[in-house]
This record gives C-alpha cells, structure tokens and sequence, in this order.
C-alpha cells in the first residue's frame, strides 16, 4: 500500500528529461556518470548484464582519450595558482590536486563505514556512492556532505571525526566562529504545519551546527518566506519538492558593508525548483530579499567582496533558442539594479553546459574556477573569458569509455594555508 510519504519521496527521484537519463546510468554504473559531449551513448545495456554490473564497486576506465584527461591546459603566467579540490562522483572519495593534475592528497570513505546501521528515512541508493561537497581544514580534516542523508567529518587519514545525520544535501558553509551551516531536508508534508496552505509538498531547511556537530538551530526556508514580505514568491512553487535548495552562503563584514540592507551572517541560498535566490536574516528567521527571473535552474551564487552576486545559471544560457537548454553561462551580476555586469557562456568551439549540478568561484586575482559537472570538467577564465587552466576528471567508463565521472564542484584553496600538506606522508 502507497500510503504517505510514499508519493513525495518517490517525486524527489522520479524526474523527467535530463535527471531521468541520470537515473538510467545510475541503474548500471556504481556512482555518478555522464555522458561526455560528443560521444556515441551506449547506455541501452540488455537486461541480462545489469546484475553483473551492479556487483561491481565501479568499473574501470581504459586510455582511448588519454588528451582530454587531468590537466590539458595550464598557463602559470595567468592562472591562480593554488590546490583544487574537488569531489569525484565515481566513489566517495575527495581530491586534492596541485596545478599539474597530481594528487596532493585524497580522502575516501564508504557509506557503511559512517552509517553502519539502517537509517530512518529512505535513501537513494545512488547517493550512498559519492560525496556531494566538501570543506577541508588547514590541519587536513575535511567536513563531506552525503547527499540527502548527512555530514561527516574525517581527520586526514580519513578516519571518522563526528557524523550528523539530518537528511542534510548539496552544501556546507562555515562561519568565521567555526559554526557549521548546511542544508537539511524533510519528508513530512508542509501541511502538517500548515494545513490551510494550498499545496502538498516538502520544505528544506538551514541547519546551523556546533564546530563538533551539534545541533543549535534549524531555520525553514518555507516559514522564511511565510512569514516574511516575500510570501508571494510561495505561487512560484509547482511541485512536491518545493524549493530543491541548493546553496548555502554566509555573508561575510566585507559583503555586509557595501549595503544597510544585508549584514554580516546573513544567509544566500539558491532555490532551485522556484529559480530563486533569496538571503535570510538568521536572526529573525525570515527573507529580507529575493530575486528570480533572470536564470533558469541556477547553482551556486555567493557573494564577491565587490557587492555583486555570481552565479550558474544553468539553463539559461541558449539566448537564441526559446526553453532549449543547451547551454550555460556563470553571470555577476548587481543585486539591486540587476545589472550584468559579467558573462562567461562558451561557444560554438567550447560549448559549456551542465544542466544540473556546477559550481563557480572568484578567485583572488579575478579569474573565475568553473566547474561543468557533468562533463567532469573543471576550468579556470580570465575577465576577458580566456581559458587558462583546464583540468578533465581522469576517471572513465562504459563500453567505449563514453561515460566521464561527474565532478560535483571544486575549489582553488592557497596551498600555502594547508599546513597538513607539509607533514603529509
């Protein structure tokens, strides 16, 4: 018997189109695959195989495009030079890479080694085989966040610090004090609460934890928005899974004193499902600004010190054809006048485009770290939208090594500020 939650959980990872096609390779292959740009798609696998390959931990990977992995292209003279990390969605396993593509280091744990006991709620299988985001720590412990289950913390050895289990998803930030801010997720209807509001469906929320992973406080991004001047932005929602937040982003002193409306720890998130972008005052528990309109599916904004808001826009990016989404772009852009004030959307020679997942970040010296996640492809551009670094996930599968591990978003850190990585044997 389909009773509740049954319907709602099962729309979290029922969806059409693109996600879909991620499930089918989800069915077949351990982890997270894509197919690269260009490649023959040979994911119509006979019915009699599928056993045999979901034994498998994850298939390897063979050298017929040897020039399109690790780094292809590195220009010292014009990139930021630094370590990258990143995570790998062909096992839960964690990168640290120098310039060069050589791995400074890696964590890795399984599922069951942080969760050996049955959980509470349901989990989709696919995400107990990647890490979705990951922080580390100048002494080398990295704070991992499993995908719709929890967070985790391991020393550098990858032994298990603390684990949170709060249906937590996409992101993690920490505060200047050390507190922790994630994103937790719940299945019980919106109208338990709520019962006079109009539609059925799930809510997300920013969980704020301890150094050492203790609850202190969860805020609802419904009840954010509720409660607040921006309820209207409530009639976008069309489906179970409201908002499919994504993001979560401290304002930080320098942010905070180029305007009297936002302050120092308040929070960005990204909204996926309602293509929004709102910030929350923690305090009060409530939107004190909001915007959409100008992106589709978006990933990912932060705000840079200038004031401005980057982000990935990941389906808005085709401005010649109407709702084909085949490109992306990373747009800056004023949060008030909603001037654009930079563009970065590829070519006809370097097409970009990730439908979901990617990532951006704005480095110190004003390039611009992109990740375009589902071609595994992490690259780094100059304010005049010159490639200057470009690195490709190394790891490779399916019958013609068509299918490219997934890179869920990465980070260029100062390798210098990684003082485990003197001692590191």
């Amino acid at each position: 018997m389909k009773i509740f939650p049954y319907l709602y959980v099962k729309s979290l990872f029922t969806k059409k189109s693109d996600d879909t096609k991620q499930q089918n390779l989800s069915e077949f292959y351990y982890g997270r695959w894509e197919k690269l740009r260009g490649q023959k798609d040979t994911t119509d696998i006979k019915e009699k195989q599928l056993k045999s390959l979901q034994s498998l931990p994850y298939l390897g990977y063979g050298s017929t495009t040897e020039k399109s992995k690790g780094t292809i292209l590195h220009k010292p003279e014009k990139s930021y030079s630094g370590a990258t990390l990143f995570c790998s969605g062909h096992k839960p396993v964690v990168y640290l890479i120098d310039m060069d593509g050589t791995i400074l280091h890696k964590w890795e744990i399984t599922f069951k080694e942080v969760w050996p006991d049955s959980l509470t709620f349901y989990i989709y299988k696919e995400h107990k085989q990647f890490i979705r985001r990951a922080r580390v720590y100048p002494n080398g412990d990295l704070l991992c966040v499993f995908e719709y289950i929890g967070l985790v913390k391991l020393d550098r050895h990858s032994d298990v610090i603390w684990k949170y289990t709060g249906i937590n998803h996409h992101d993690i930030d920490i505060a200047q004090n050390k507190k922790i801010y994630s994103l937790g997720h719940s299945y019980q209807s919106v109208r338990f609460r709520y019962p006079d509001f109009p539609y059925e469906g799930r809510d997300d929320f920013i969980l704020i934890l301890t150094p050492d992973g203790k609850l202190l406080r969860t805020i609802s991004i419904f009840e954010a928005f509720y409660n607040s001047n921006y309820n209207n932005f409530l009639n976008l929602i069309n489906q179970p899974y409201f908002f499919h937040a994504n993001t979560v982003d401290i304002i930080e002193k320098p942010v905070a004193h180029k305007t009297s409306i936002f302050k120092e720890g308040d929070v960005l998130v990204s909204l996926r499902n309602i293509n929004t972008v709102a910030v929350i005052d923690i305090e009060s528990g409530k939107v004190k600004w909001a915007l959409n309109g100008m992106w589709n599916s978006q990933h990912q904004p932060e705000f840079l010190k200038n004031g401005n808001i980057m982000l990935f826009d990941n389906r808005g990016g085709n401005k010649k054809a109407f709702y084909k989404y085949n490109r992306s772009r990373i747009i800056e852009f004023n949060p008030f006048t909603q001037k654009l004030n930079w563009e970065y959307t590829g070519n006809d020679q370097k097409i970009f485009f990730s439908h979901w997942l990617g990532y951006n970040q704005r480095l110190p010296n004003g390039n611009t770290l992109i990740t375009e996640s589902t071609q595994g492809h992490i690259f780094e551009v100059t304010l005049d939208k010159e490639i200057v670094w470009e690195y490709y996930n190394t790891h490779r599968n399916g019958e013609n090594n068509e299918l490219i591990a997934s890179v869920m978003g990465a980070r260029r850190l100062d390798k210098q500020s990684l003082t485990f990585l003197r001692n590191n044997h």
